[in-house]
């Protein structure tokens, strides 16, 4: 699914800004990128010592409909050291068809 690809590819981008440390303009101390999932949409934000700077929004498209167990916004901790909480899993289905996708982040922070 095509919608879980891209997914994935921000999750990791989320994964791969806290980890260096990059700090977004207007972010004098980073704790974490949040990565927040709505019913009609995914947003990345670095998580700053005076509140989020949002990076991205992506909306899912109509038809897909996802469901979240675990931490909702998913926390990357900086340098690398994995999530908050003890991991998460998204389903995402496809209205029409019924195809079901999951992607998985673990504790340690891998993306499957």
């Amino acid at each position: 699914m095509g919608v879980a690809r891209s997914m994935k590819g921000e999750l990791r981008l989320a994964q791969g800004k806290a980890s260096a440390g990059e700090k977004p303009a207007g972010c004098v101390t980073l704790s974490s990128y949040s990565f927040q999932i709505s019913a009609t949409s995914y947003q990345t934000a670095a998580v700053c010592s005076g509140g989020s700077v949002p990076i991205k929004t992506e909306n899912l498209p109509d038809g897909i409909t996802l469901s979240v167990a675990g931490d909702n916004p998913i926390y990357f901790k900086v340098l690398g050291q994995g999530i908050t909480g003890a991991g998460v899993i998204i389903t995402l289905t496809q209205t029409g068809t019924g195809n079901v996708t999951t992607v998985t982040i673990t504790q340690g922070g891998e993306i499957k």
